[in-house]
């Protein structure tokens, strides 16, 4: 994480401030959460077994072994400014 901070003075009691925070700067992929049978994110043995005796749209099997919640967020930024007098 990035924070950044820049304070303006604008007057005797007056204050302008300008920042940026910053989250998962490097835009990573951690894993938050895994598969049982593998202990990792990325893949389960058990798609391998599922997909020799699935009878359907592999398309519906495919949505249930990926997994975005297993990951944390991506990058995310937030800009703003506060005045304060």
């Amino acid at each position: 994480d990035l924070n950044i901070t820049k304070n303006i003075q604008m007057g005797e009691n007056q204050r302008l401030q300008v920042y940026a925070k910053i989250d998962n700067v490097l835009d990573t992929g951690n894993e938050q959460g895994v598969f049982s049978d593998t202990g990792t994110a990325e893949y389960s043995l058990y798609r391998n077994e599922d997909l020799k005796t699935f009878r359907g749209d592999i398309r519906y099997l495919n949505e249930n072994y990926n997994r975005p919640d297993f990951y944390n967020e991506p990058r995310r930024m937030v800009l703003g400014v506060r005045y304060n007098f």
